[in-house]
């Protein structure tokens, strides 16, 4: 991975730093999880940079998976990815646009580079809280467009519901500091 060393850590990884590992990728799928797997890492000293894959909003607090970094480790550099694709269809060569958020410009610079991997496709944003609340947001209108579908509505009722959905995604989300941009894609 060019010069890079890449550690994983997550709810099944025992957290082990070996020297000179210049990126930290953090998946847990739940943010108690989360929060359990990053106290683990108050033990070292100048971290890492880290990049979270989590999806989801904490049910307790309502904070995202940034939020939980900064407030369980201080300031430290942190980027979030998230999109649509699927790692299985990666694998398979088929092509994926994901994307990247940092408030950091050096660190999305450096993350585009390590992350130059066909047929992935990566783009890049500033809009740390509108990638969380998309990945998140997301979800939940997918689930219901599988409900309307599984139901036999007519196809005009998905189309609604997903414009509705994108709508509503979009005014909580710049309620909640995010850029319009962001959710658009």
């Amino acid at each position: 991975m060019n010069e890079h060393q890449l550690a994983v850590i997550g709810e099944r990884n025992a957290v082990n730093l070996a020297p000179g590992v210049s990126m930290l990728q953090f998946d847990a799928r739940r943010c108690r999880i989360h929060r359990q797997t990053l106290q683990k890492l108050l033990k070292f000293r100048n971290l890492a940079p880290l990049l979270g894959l989590a999806k989801g909003i904490e049910k307790e607090t309502l904070s995202l998976p940034s939020q939980i970094v900064e407030e369980v480790l201080g300031k430290v550099p942190y980027a979030h990815l998230s999109g649509p694709g699927f790692a299985k269809e990666v694998i398979r060569g088929k092509r994926a646009r994901e994307v990247i958020a940092a408030k950091d410009k050096l660190l999305l610079t450096k993350l585009k580079a390590l992350f130059q991997i066909k047929p992935l496709e990566i783009s890049t944003t500033a809009d740390l809280i509108g990638v969380q609340l998309a990945g998140a947001f997301k979800n939940v209108l997918a689930i219901g467009i599988s409900l309307v579908e599984a139901d036999g509505q007519k196809p005009k009722i998905s189309k609604d519901l997903i414009g509705l959905g994108l709508k509503e995604m979009i005014a909580l989300g710049k309620t909640m500091g995010a850029e319009r941009q962001t959710f658009l894609g």
